[in-house]
This record gives structure tokens, sequence and C-alpha cells, in this order.
């Protein structure tokens, strides 16, 4: 089995590094390796409760994307591009779903008259 090396001197002493594993770059996958994207999806506070632990948990399952919900408007999707467009589509079914859900906070009164 053939082994790259390298030294490396860490102060006074010197280290032999193995920098390769021979043949084994060959039998990875490339496709294994995905770049990951981080998007930020705005939503609503009032209805961060319908997208409750479990639920991001589930979402997080079945598309393999990471969900990071801080405090305010912006949720935080992490994965690959197909994981995270995954996630995102899961999020806004949920969100459009339950937008008549949300409880007015302004009422607008406007006098009426009536010319005769």
């Amino acid at each position: 089995m053939n082994q790259a090396f390298k030294i490396v001197e860490v102060g006074t002493r010197r280290y032999k590094v193995r920098t390769s594993l021979s043949g084994l770059e060959d039998t990875l996958p490339r496709s294994s390796i995905k770049p990951t994207v981080r998007q930020q999806m705005t939503v609503p506070q009032q209805l961060h409760k319908f997208l409750t632990g479990s639920l991001i948990s589930r979402i997080e399952e079945e598309t393999k994307a990471r969900i990071k919900s801080p405090r305010g408007e912006s949720i935080e999707l992490e994965g690959s591009m197909s994981e995270v467009t995954a996630a995102t589509k899961r999020i806004q079914k949920i969100v459009d779903d339950n937008m008549q859900s949300i409880p007015y906070t302004h009422f607008i009164s406007l006098p009426i008259g009536d010319s005769d």
C-alpha cells in the first residue's frame, strides 16, 4: 500500500503525517461531496407556533436539511441545494396553509356617508 507522507515541524520536533490514503480517493464517489448552501427564509412571528419542534425535526429528517429558528422572523436553512429547496417548499406550504389563522392587529374604521 503506497502512502504519501509529509514532514511537519512543530517547534523543534518533526512529525511524519500521512497526506493521502493510497487508492481511497478513487473509491469515494464524487457525488458524495455536496456543497453546503445557507438560506434565510422569512416567516411571520405569529406563524412560528405552527412550526413546532417535532414538525421541524420531521422536516429535517425527511429533507436532511438543518433548520435553525432563532428569535425573530427569519428561519435559517442549511444543507445541499436540493435539501434546502425541499425544506423551503415544506415550510412555505405550512405558512401558506396557516396564513388565514393570523389574528388581525389593526382595524380601520371608515365613516360611511349617504348623500341621499
